[in-house]
């Protein structure tokens, strides 16, 4: 069965990417966004190319990991808001914040945090909120950097705990180093 095939290589891929084989996870998610555009699954496709633009971070190819990302965008962007669009979004907004670029880190993380807070997406719209804070940090408004990592920190309280220490350890350095 085709869709059963499809769900096996996907998580083929992941196990992949997790022992750093990264252009076979690629590889493996590309086949898999094959099967789902004929589907014309756009939310699996869209989530595939977050993954591959994952992977390709990981690898170290900025360009293809941007480019993915913006297509899994583009595809999902005029659709009803959903899951994978704020991911995606998420993910774009985390490249852009590492790599120094803080405008678009800023506008992609804005999109994000709407997205979720309409999705009533609790995890995704504090780490939107921990992208802020760590930009506004990064270009010396310690004065909102703070306040956005402190809401991270309340709306990661209110998902699960794991993201509540992610929150934490990012207030915690953001306190460390600027006060």
């Amino acid at each position: 069965d085709p869709a059963t095939a499809a769900r096996i290589g996907e998580k083929l891929g992941d196990v992949a990417l997790r022992l750093g084989r990264v252009d076979r996870a690629v590889s493996a998610w590309e086949r898999c966004m094959e099967y789902h555009r004929g589907e014309e699954d756009l939310a699996r496709v869209g989530d595939l190319h977050r993954k591959i633009g994952a992977g390709l971070w990981h690898k170290g190819d900025r360009e293809g990991s941007i480019e993915h990302y913006q297509r899994g965008i583009d595809l999902l962007k005029d659709g009803p808001p959903c899951l994978e669009l704020v991911r995606l979004y998420e993910e774009a907004a985390s490249l852009y914040m590492h790599t120094g670029d803080n405008m678009l880190a800023i506008y992609a993380s804005e999109k994000a945090l709407r997205l979720a807070e309409r999705l009533g997406e609790a995890a995704a719209a504090s780490r939107a909120h921990g992208i802020f804070g760590r930009v506004f940090g990064r270009i010396g408004d310690s004065e909102r950097a703070r306040e956005n990592l402190e809401r991270s920190v309340e709306l990661a309280r209110d998902s699960d705990p794991a993201e509540a220490v992610r929150a934490l350890l990012a207030l915690g350095y953001h306190l460390e180093i600027s006060e």
